[in-house]
């Protein structure tokens, strides 16, 4: 275009001709032709920026479309300018102006056509991204042979790396988006009373393997995609792996496979949280989350890492120790670890609260100073046992029962009760006032995953909160008798589902010894007669 008109090089040249031999100065010719070209081609540019904007409404031009005709057309142009400068203007063809209207439209060019490259959104076009990409690195690189004078090949490169990270973002954004869906799911699905019904048998189990499932088919699916940047079919695989393939391997794993791991190890522990993501959490989904954390921990992540690091040839990268620029598997395996754990403890406090509940509210709701004799187990007592024996059914599909010490003889359990003087020495009020002022227990502190771990976390809770409940009563000879029936009840039916039967006696034996504490007529019910009771039951 020159003087708001399209003409040919061959018309070009020829003007040019013309005004030479009207004697007009070379310098003058040359700056008209400069500076026709620059406007020319900064008005390619802005097109170029403007381009998305003219497309139909609900309509994109997929980025591949852009740098075939857009950039190819500006390349082109941008060759033949310096090849008619160099053709009509010999003398002048390195002049410095030259070289830098050629930068200052190359960097305007680079921002445009980067600034494209960054609108993809779709993790799922990384093929086409990668096509596109290839074919620019052809245009810069053939610019190069054109234009004498300069090298823009740290252009492509820059792009590469730009294009690269941007599509490792979107990769791992999909990735915790897809596995946020499969929680979001699941949710839905124990929050759906047909769900409720039948997930104490094999849903829950399969909910875990499907999460799994999710995390490592996306994992292994954005691996597959960024793959293609190394592809050898592709321009750039020539460049040497400093310049772009190693840093472009270390940014996947890191950027990718460890911060996609990471982002979900911290949603984890946000279940743990009271806020208005987490409130009104089903407990079941608790426990699900902390047994897909700690399948992943002990098996995916591992398998993950090492199929990464094969793939984008990290293994030596791996090799250095200490100086390596990847994160240790071992690192990663512990935040997950911990998560799993966190979500475990948050599982056993929910549950332990939640049964809780019904075992102080059974004790403040009575009057226990006008209470009958006792001829049976109070109903909230046979309640706990059977949503213990709920919770055990409910989480056996997924985690292991665990091991338990051998359990003591009835006769030497019963001993505990019947050991007891009537009137309830000094000593043992003293031990009881003394339990006020210890420090407070976690029960928490060393769970492990499995059954009778959880659920003897869970009784010591509820236990625990009994004994307390107890302590700010006042007890008649009848409701202390009521309280003994209770223990020697949960005695004989919890050891099933606990690790160490001593540390449910020492619970209830503390329950015992408060009730005595805080009763009026302190004596306790013959042994013989409180296990007739409870064999009733």
């Amino acid at each position: 275009i020159v003087c708001s008109r399209v003409v040919s090089s061959e018309d070009l040249t020829e003007a040019v001709s013309l005004l030479l031999k009207l004697d007009v100065p070379v310098s003058s010719i040359h700056a008209d032709f400069l500076e026709s070209c620059r406007r020319n081609l900064n008005a390619q540019i802005d097109a170029l920026q403007k381009r998305e904007e003219r497309q139909p409404e609900g309509i994109s031009e997929d980025v591949l479309e852009f740098v075939d005709d857009s950039c190819s057309s500006f390349l082109a142009d941008l060759s033949l300018f310096t090849a008619l400068n160099q053709r009509l203007f010999p003398g002048q063809a390195a002049d410095g102006e030259v070289i830098e209207i050629l930068d200052s439209l190359m960097g305007r060019f680079e921002d445009a056509v980067r600034t494209r490259f960054l609108r993809e959104t779709d993790a799922r076009e990384c093929a086409i991204v990668v096509r596109a990409l290839d074919r620019f690195y052809r245009r810069i690189s053939s610019c190069n042979q054109l234009i004498p004078g300069v090298d823009y090949s740290p252009v492509s490169i820059s792009m590469l790396n730009a294009v690269s990270r941007h599509e490792i973002v979107l990769a791992h954004q999909r990735v915790i988006e897809r596995v946020e869906g499969a929680i979001h799911q699941v949710r839905s699905e124990l929050a759906t009373s047909v769900c409720a019904a039948r997930s104490s048998v094999t849903d829950l189990s399969e909910m875990v393997s499907r999460l799994e499932h999710v995390l490592l088919v996306q994992l292994k699916t954005a691996l597959a995609s960024l793959l293609l940047f190394t592809a050898s079919d592709m321009t750039f695989s020539s460049l040497d792996p400093s310049l772009f393939s190693h840093g472009f391997g270390v940014d996947v794993h890191e950027s990718l496979v460890v911060n996609a791991l990471e982002e979900l190890s911290l949603l984890g522990r946000s279940f743990c949280e009271y806020n208005t993501h987490t409130a009104n959490v089903n407990p079941t989904l608790i426990i699900i989350l902390a047994q897909f954390y700690i399948n992943i921990e002990a098996r995916s992540v591992s398998y993950i890492f090492d199929l990464c690091q094969e793939q984008f040839r990290l293994v030596a990268e791996r090799g250095k120790g200490e100086k390596s620029r990847l994160t240790s598997l071992d690192k990663l395996r512990v935040s997950l670890r911990a998560t799993a754990h966190a979500l475990l403890k948050h599982y056993v406090r929910i549950q332990g609260v939640i049964i809780s509940q019904l075992l102080v509210k059974s004790v403040e709701a009575r009057d226990w100073l006008i209470c009958a004799e006792p001829t049976t187990v109070r109903a909230v007592i046979k309640r706990l046992i059977e949503d213990l024996s709920s919770l055990d059914s409910l989480i056996k599909p997924f985690m292991g029962e665990g091991t338990r010490k051998e359990r003591s003889t009835e006769s030497s359990s019963a001993r505990s009760h019947a050991r007891r003087n009537p009137n309830f020495d000094a000593c043992s009020i003293s031990s009881t006032l003394d339990k006020l002022w210890t420090e407070r227990v976690d029960f928490c502190a060393n769970i492990e995953f499995n059954r009778t771990s959880v659920l003897t976390a869970i009784v010591s809770v509820a236990l625990k909160s009994f004994a307390e409940s107890v302590r700010l009563q006042t007890f008649s000879k009848f409701g202390l008798e009521q309280i003994q029936v209770d223990c020697y009840f949960l005695q004989q039916n919890l050891w099933r589902y606990i690790t160490d039967e001593q540390i449910t006696m020492s619970l209830l034996d503390e329950i015992i010894s408060s009730a005595v504490h805080r009763s009026l007529d302190p004596k306790l019910m013959d042994p013989a007669v409180v296990k007739a009771i409870c064999e009733r039951q």
